[in-house]
């Protein structure tokens, strides 16, 4: 147990050192499992930049490194930056939109102020990714 540990944090450390960009960091070997998500990085970045997001994690089987079936969905977790009053629920729906039309599926985008129940917010943070920081 503590090797495979062991190996996952090397992997990390690797995946660090050679994937730095001025907004975006690989955090985990989970993220390059499905090549859906590695490819549009950039959009991605431009996406969380033009939406007002503060950060973007992916959790679920995408993040686990399952791969993903034809119709399964992707789970986001999203916190965004301070908006102007009025404006919360076009952002957050535009950014679904968004990433449903980059994706060609469907996306499940939880807001990470809105999780409440402790057992869904201790597996979201079990398995989680880091995909986008502002």
């Amino acid at each position: 147990m503590w090797a495979a540990t062991l190996a996952r944090e090397a992997w990390k450390w690797l995946l660090l050192r050679k994937r730095r960009g001025p907004r975006y960091r690989v955090f985990s070997r989970r993220l390059l499992v499905d090549r859906s998500i590695a490819e549009r990085h950039v959009a991605l970045e431009q996406l969380c930049r033009r939406h007002r997001v503060a950060r973007l994690e992916l959790f679920g089987s995408a993040a686990r490194g399952d791969d993903l079936a034809p119709g399964s969905d992707i789970d986001f977790l999203v916190e965004f930056e301070p908006l102007p009053p009025g404006t919360y629920a076009d952002t957050y729906f535009d950014l679904l939109e968004a990433l449903e039309q980059l994706f060609g599926r469907s996306v499940d985008l939880v807001v990470a102020s809105a999780i409440k129940n402790p057992y869904f917010r201790e597996s979201v943070e079990r398995a989680k990714a880091l995909v986008y920081a502002a």
